[in-house]
């Protein structure tokens, strides 16, 4: 086989083949997260296929986050999933990529940036991976997920007394549920922090803003 001469380095189609495997996503596509949720169901992103983006979590954060959605997963989507029937990931793990391309949020508090908000989401996934405190939108670090009830009309407002009703039987756990008010497209969003201290907060988002209810 004639080698390829790339920048005076001769090197074989087998070769070429074998980096190209090499620096394939390594997350394998059969991952299950749960009873009900699938790795793929998790990472798909309607911004990332628009914009041509990589969904992935980066390398050096890649069992981190995918830890995170598996305990978001076992307390907070299957529950649910197992309650009501079939649910819908609108928008779950968002990449540094994804989360800059959407304006998702860098608020990170106490960690010396102006404005207590981190220069961009790769910088806040770093610091809440590698220091165990909250930096950057949930998305961002697994530990969230928008969703809906498939071929339901529920609004917003009733998913969320929904999910509080398996709350408060104990078949629930999450840090925060935020509804929407008006609601847009009937889904609702909830997180789950694998580490620290779960919340327990519902929040009514508004044009104003959140009302912690």
């Amino acid at each position: 086989m004639n080698p390829l001469f790339l920048g005076g380095v001769a090197v074989s189609v087998v070769g070429i083949l074998a980096m190209r495997r090499r620096s394939a996503p390594r997350i394998s596509t059969g991952v299950r997260l749960g009873k009900y949720f699938t790795l793929p169901e998790m990472l798909a992103s309607g911004t990332a296929r628009a914009k041509g983006l990589s969904n992935q979590p980066p390398d050096d954060e890649e069992g981190y986050v995918v830890a995170n959605l598996r305990a978001l997963v076992q307390n907070a989507l299957d529950p649910i999933r197992e309650a009501y029937g079939p649910v819908q990931i609108t928008s779950a793990f968002r990449s540094p990529a994804v989360n800059d391309a959407i304006g998702g949020a860098l608020l990170c508090r106490n960690h010396g940036f102006t404005d207590n908000k981190a220069p961009n989401s790769a910088t806040a996934l770093r610091i809440a991976a590698r220091t165990n405190t909250p930096c950057g939108s949930q998305h961002l670090l697994g530990e969230a997920a928008d969703f809906k009830f498939v071929g339901k009309t529920f609004t917003s407002q009733e998913i969320a007394a929904m999910v509080v009703r398996l709350r408060d039987q104990g078949k629930v756990k999450f840090d925060q549920l935020v509804w929407y008010d008006p609601d847009q497209s009937s889904h609702v969003h909830i997180s789950y922090r694998r580490r620290g201290t779960n919340r327990n907060e519902v929040l009514k988002k508004t044009a104003s803003g959140y009302l912690k209810l």
